[in-house]
């Protein structure tokens, strides 16, 4: 994930039914923000307690999952919930790291055990229409609407012992804040061909019967599961399985990220927070003015600047300010900017990398002397380079949901990056070393993002969030990292940390899944619904061009794919490789976000793992020569076509 290489740069140049209850106070959340310690006891492994995990799934505490299982009633939140985990069901982390979520991730994959199960007749990512059918073996309801969701499911072929193999469900789109869905499973099976037995607690539920394991109030919740499946005409007979989940509320996920937005720019007002420039490097290489080096001083809101900070909330549980801190910045410069002022583009590096790759990186030198843009970046804390042994220590260490601390170190790191566009168009005109001919290399109202592979997907959250904003270019894209980790290469070392760990598959799945909850504050999954649509006060109106690759070995396409179905409304530019479901094609010039996609002659698997083949192709759309071009349109007016004669290919 680390760049998307523009090759032949000179010649480029040359030529993206309940209604929750209404919002209440924060105080409650803020109280159980205070509340989270990292000093909690460590927790069981996961095996099943009686009495303390859901009967309907004995053969793993936990599952399935996403669950109202585990909440509680909660008038204090805008969904008349609380998540309650408890330890048994959370093997090694501490369950009040997640108290003040009222709902589950909108990015969810549901899971589920049915044991030896496989996936012959479950829906493919490539039949998705086939899920809303009465024909299909595994069913997602909103509950909310009555409507059927979209979605496809797998059996996790990544669990070394096939007992322990999850099947996964997982929606089209992102799913609707606030909303409850009810899940329900049938005519599964395993390798024999024979239907998988349902645990005698859903069989005692299904049919009306005794069981030791049911009580009445888990009765009474499945009566309600049982018509709400009926109104959408899934028969209670023959049923394997069925649960119910409510989503997290907007509010819930979005709150602590707008509050730091918010603070930030108010702080920093129209001409953004100081700066200084620490090095100057004249043309270092054709086509490049200067590279510049430089340090922001931005408001903190950590414990600390570094990787070991998080979130500084006060014993009231409100956030706030813990001084300034600095941190580097670096700007690219044009040749062309010194004749023309220059436009600004803010550049989003790849996994674990710096803001500092923008020098190396051929795709930030095209875009800059191509568009006529001065090119900027910081690190994105949290999911930096300096970031690596943080994620490593909370995947391998004793407690799980310490990885809401990488979390929290994105807050800042996103907060960081939308300052710096304030300063660029701000201070930063009237710097000496940005000064020509007695005028300004910049040129404030022409402002762009442009970000890669990690930079694509958090670029999804970053054009939610920005103010200054109103195009964005999102490179080798995608959300949900739940989705995403099993299907890329880059997954693998930390992948072998966290079966260490974790050596059940089932966990594996259900770790992934709960710190989806976390991410969704910071990543796409929690924001790429109001980048189009319904957007956060305070910002301008966006649009986006998602740039995939078939077959990409390090961001899966199936994750661009649920990127482009969650903004709402963005087509594939035809003519095109494959049609997609939930993705109109269109052909001519188009106005507004897109998709485009290439095929390098690669095929993608059915299963949860990554593509074969080689080269991957994560880097090489830039060999299409017609891309640039289509860049450039984009950028320009905010309309672009498929430039290539026929699907796009490399040649």
């Amino acid at each position: 994930m680390r760049r998307l290489l523009f090759v032949t740069v000179a010649a480029l140049a040359a030529c993206g039914t309940s209604t929750p209850a209404a919002p209440a106070t924060d105080a409650a959340v803020d109280a159980a923000d205070a509340a989270l310690s990292p000093d909690a006891p460590a927790v069981s492994d996961g095996a099943t307690v009686d009495g303390a995990c859901d009967p309907v799934a004995p053969t793993r505490c936990g599952l399935p999952f996403p669950n109202d299982f585990w909440t509680v009633p909660d008038g204090t939140t805008p969904t008349g919930l609380r998540v309650r985990f408890r330890e048994e069901m959370l093997p090694r982390a501490t369950p009040r790291w997640f108290d003040d979520f009222d709902g589950f991730s909108p990015g969810a994959t549901l899971l589920a055990h049915l044991p030896n199960a496989v996936a012959t007749g479950l829906v493919t990512h490539r039949e998705m229409a086939r899920s809303l059918t009465d024909t299909s073996p595994t069913i997602v309801v909103d509950a909310t609407t009555g409507a059927r969701i979209a979605h496809f499911a797998e059996i996790d072929v990544t669990a070394r012992d096939p007992a322990e193999r999850a099947l996964m469900l997982r929606p089209a789109a992102g799913l609707v804040p606030g909303h409850r869905y009810v899940v329900a499973v049938r005519d599964v099976r395993d390798a024999a061909g024979a239907v998988v037995a349902p645990s005698p607690a859903f069989a005692a539920l299904r049919d009306d019967t005794q069981s030791p394991s049911v009580d009445a109030a888990m009765r009474a919740r499945y009566r309600r599961i049982f018509d709400d499946l009926t109104r959408a005409r899934v028969p209670r007979a023959g049923l394997q399985l069925a649960w119910d989940f409510t989503v997290a509320s907007r509010q819930n996920t979005t709150r602590r990220l707008l509050e730091l937005r918010d603070a930030a720019l108010a702080a920093a007002g129209p001409m953004g927070p100081a700066y200084r420039i620490t090095d100057v490097q004249r043309n270092p290489e054709e086509g490049v003015a200067m590279h510049l080096r430089g340090e922001l001083t931005v408001p903190l809101f950590l414990t600390a600047a570094g990787p070991e900070g998080a979130l500084n909330v006060g014993p009231d549980g409100a956030l706030r300010a813990n001084g300034t801190a600095t941190y580097p910045f670096w700007v690219l410069v044009p040749t062309t900017a010194m004749t023309t002022p220059a436009g600004l583009a803010g550049y989003g590096h790849g996994l674990l990398g710096s803001g500092s790759d923008v020098f190396d990186d051929p795709s930030a030198r095209a875009l800059a002397t191509g568009a006529n843009v001065i090119v900027f970046a910081m690190d994105l804390q949290g999911m930096a380079e300096d970031d690596t042994g943080r994620i490593s220590t909370a995947i391998s260490g004793d407690d799980i949901g310490s990885f809401r601390q990488v979390i929290d170190r994105q807050h800042q790191g996103l907060v960081n990056a939308l300052l710096l566009m304030r300063t660029m168009m701000g201070r930063m005109r009237d710097e000496p070393m940005l000064q020509a001919n007695g005028r300004s290399l910049v040129d404030p109202t022409r402002r762009y993002y442009y970000g890669a592979s990690q930079g694509g997907i958090f670029g999804g959250t970053y054009m939610a969030l920005t103010p200054d904003v109103a195009r964005g270019v999102l490179a080798v894209p995608g959300q949900s990292y739940s989705l995403m980790l099993a299907r890329s290469v880059n997954f693998s070392t930390f992948d072998l940390l966290l079966r260490a760990r974790f050596p059940n598959g089932l966990d594996v799945q259900r770790v992934l899944a709960v710190i989806q909850m976390l991410w969704d504050r910071t990543e796409p999954s929690g924001w790429t619904p109001y980048v189009r649509n319904d957007r956060v006060p305070g910002t301008v109106a966006h649009e986006v061009l998602l740039l995939s690759a078939i077959g990409d070995r390090q961001v899966p396409t199936l994750a661009a794919h649920l990127m482009a179905r969650t903004l709402g409304d963005v087509p594939n530019l035809a003519p095109v490789n494959r049609e997609l479901y939930g993705i109109p094609s269109v052909t001519g010039m188009h106005t507004g976000s897109s998709l485009l996609e290439f095929s390098f002659g690669l095929s993608e698997p059915l299963e949860n793992v990554p593509p074969a083949g080689t080269p991957d192709p994560h880097s090489r759309i830039g060999e299409s020569m017609p891309v640039f071009p289509m860049v450039l349109d984009w950028l320009a007016t905010g309309a672009t076509r498929n430039r290539c004669d026929g699907p796009c290919d490399p040649s």
